[in-house]
């Protein structure tokens, strides 16, 4: 079996805590069947603000004519879950995933979300066993090309970030997400109910803003990708004409109101 050890031996990192980088890679399927009492969640949680910290400092000082919604709309294309998911494969990361036998039989090893979350989990241990020295490194090997050029990536449009670019930018209406506790009607008294929780509030309040958007035949979107999809139907909407109004649910507890 691969080991994620002497994959950074080779690139000069001298792992302090094996144990951590290991856990980086581990699957909640592999827990389950292994009786773990951890996988690599909170690990992604620490990845994911240190992914976001990496590309806006890379953002800000490499693309200095950059305005700030423009800076936001590239940042979230070079870490979409197709992104990430791009970035680990390339450097054949997904080879040392940690799956249960049946994750693995459905292809749990190059699924997107699977291996991109894989990707922030790695990020985040990292850090936490050498600092941003090595992530530096490692992200501008995978990252930099597509920062410099993101359309030879094919990365997806940011739906999400354009429609509160357009938004903002209509001085004849005003944008805003209203907050309900478990779900919100729609025009026509239509339901919108939440199914699942996702891990992470930003991830709660992304797939809120898809799940109520009409999105016309042939637009989807799952896990990290859905806002794109429902932002792109929005957009689609408002171009001929359609001015819906627009009330987002949250899956956490309490209500109030969240700005576009």
């Amino acid at each position: 079996m691969k080991d994620i050890i002497e994959w950074l031996s080779s690139r000069n990192i001298k792992v302090n805590n094996s144990e951590l980088i290991h856990r980086a890679f581990m699957h909640s399927s592999y827990a389950n069947e292994h009786k773990r009492n951890y996988d690599n969640e909170r690990l992604e949680f620490m990845g994911d603000a240190v992914l976001e910290l990496w590309t806006s400092d890379k953002l800000y000082n490499h693309k200095p004519t950059l305005k700030e919604g423009e800076m936001t709309t590239l940042r979230a294309q070079l870490v979409c879950e197709k992104a990430l998911s791009m970035y680990a494969k390339q450097l054949k990361l997904n080879d040392y995933l940690l799956l249960g036998i049946g994750e693995e039989k459905n292809g749990g090893r190059n699924r997107d979300s699977i291996v991109a979350d894989m990707f922030e989990a790695f990020l985040g241990a990292l850090y936490l066993d050498q600092g941003m020295g090595p992530i530096d490194n490692i992200l501008s090997e995978v990252l930099l090309p597509y920062l410099n050029n993101p359309h030879n990536g094919n990365l997806q449009i940011d739906y999400k970030t354009k429609l509160q670019e357009y938004v903002q930018g209509d001085v004849r209406c005003v944008g805003r997400f209203q907050v309900l506790p478990l779900w919100a009607h729609l025009r026509g008294g239509h339901d919108v109910r939440a199914h699942y929780a996702p891990r992470r509030a930003r991830d709660q309040k992304q797939r809120a803003e898809s799940s109520v958007l009409d999105i016309p035949r042939g637009v989807h979107g799952t896990g990290r990708d859905q806002p794109h999809s429902g932002g792109r139907a929005l957009l689609l909407r408002r171009a001929h004409g359609r001015h819906d109004s627009l009330c987002v649910h949250d899956v956490r507890k309490g209500s109030g109101d969240l700005p576009l």
